[in-house]
């Protein structure tokens, strides 16, 4: 039922505001996700190059946003494997990303 009352609260959030992707990434960090204890979130748009365009950050220092800036869809990551395998990955250090 928690999950649900998140889910709930999270479409609410984007549904009502006028949030930037900022705050979006700050409210799953402090709010839906809160019981996991995330320390940051990124939010990215995939392109049609296979290219990721970061669009909004939270709980992140701007040299360590760098290195997602050049990251694409033919490296090895954990985030290219979530994409590629539609799951979301909870965990890892920052070069494991």
């Amino acid at each position: 039922m928690e999950f649900i009352r998140k889910l709930h609260a999270l479409t609410n959030f984007l549904a009502i505001t006028d949030a930037t992707d900022n705050q979006i990434c700050r409210f799953i960090t402090l709010d839906s996700c809160a019981e996991i204890f995330p320390t940051s979130c990124l939010l990215a748009k995939l392109e049609d190059d296979g290219e990721f365009t970061i669009t909004g950050v939270f709980g992140f220092k701007s040299d360590t946003v760098e290195i997602f800036k050049n990251l694409s869809l033919v490296q090895e990551s954990m985030i290219t494997e979530a994409v590629k395998s539609n799951r979301v990955h909870l965990n890892g250090t920052l070069k494991e990303l």
